[in-house]
């Protein structure tokens, strides 16, 4: 490969992890170029057109062994990347120096200016990516039960959506010719948490493994057992929050998350107050704990 290549290939054997790998000649004997780590990012920024790709994560090329600084990396990769991605596709980089890290947040806000005279200002998504504050992803599952049901879930979607979350669901997201297998397990791999949205038959479905909600069952109940030998905070939260709208609270839970706490929304009850109340769990931002009389 000449420096600068880019080669995009099938991940065959680990798609429910991604659909692609690509392998990027972005230094040559310990040498790096600018326009080279600007020609890889086209090379992203295309493949997001050519294959359908929405998301594309990419560690910081160009600056071990081929010495560039980090600005310029993420300058020309940046640049050349949204020459040529489609619409709302994005590119993650990664950073592995937390030092660095903080140096490249610090110039990305300190490089914020006012929009021009007829320039629309930055989201409030925009403006926490430009801060280095990516909004929660959250998948949204359920089964459409009734009209109702899915009116409900569309509602929730779009509270969330409108409180800077960024809610995924599937009548939005997956198209016609999407592999729907494929997409459920990216979204799962990719949420940082999942809202299961249970009544009687969600829990039937999950308890009997039966359709997309039985596949996500089982993907969802490998990863709560992974969960307890992972190397992680006691305190972090848990990546799947059920909220159960059955009247009854039991009688909407699958058995695998009866010992789960889960939040109950049964019908007809204000939602308001629920709502804010999943928002914070989301955003972690409930009840601060209040301090020990005379710790130190």
């Amino acid at each position: 490969m000449a420096l600068g290549d880019l080669r995009l290939l099938p991940l065959t054997g680990a798609d429910h992890v991604a659909q692609f790998v690509a392998y990027a000649a972005s230094v040559l004997q310990e040498v790096s170029s600018p326009e080279a780590i600007r020609h890889i990012g086209k090379g992203l920024g295309r493949a997001t057109q050519e294959q359908s790709i929405q998301v594309i994560h990419c560690p910081l090329l160009g600056t071990g062994a081929g010495h560039l600084l980090a600005e310029t990396a993420v300058d020309e990769l940046s640049q050349g990347f949204n020459d040529e991605s489609k619409a709302g596709s994005v590119l993650k980089i990664f950073v592995l120096d937390q030092a660095v890290y903080e140096r490249l947040v610090r110039r990305s806000v300190a490089g914020q200016a006012e929009p021009a005279v007829g320039q629309p200002s930055l989201s409030q998504d925009e403006q926490r990516l430009t801060l280095g504050q990516v909004p929660p992803r959250v998948l949204i599952s359920y089964t459409g039960s009734s009209p109702d049901n899915q009116q409900w879930v569309d509602d929730l979607f779009r509270y969330l959506r409108a409180n800077g979350i960024n809610a995924r669901l599937d009548t939005y997201f997956l198209r016609p010719g999407m592999d729907t297998v494929q997409w459920m397990c990216n979204e799962l791999d990719l949420a940082d948490r999942v809202i299961l949205v249970c009544d009687e038959q969600y829990a039937a479905r999950a308890d009997r493994r039966h359709g997309g909600v039985g596949w996500e069952t089982m993907i969802v109940q490998g990863d709560m057992y992974a969960d307890m030998y992972r190397n992680r905070p006691e305190d972090a939260p848990p990546k799947y929050i059920p909220v159960v709208r059955s009247a009854v609270l039991q009688s909407g839970l699958p058995n695998y998350l009866r010992t789960k706490l889960a939040l109950h929304f049964p019908p007809g009850r204000p939602e308001v107050e629920l709502r804010r109340k999943l928002l914070d769990e989301i955003r972690q931002t409930g009840p601060v704990i209040p301090p020990v009389a005379g710790a130190g």
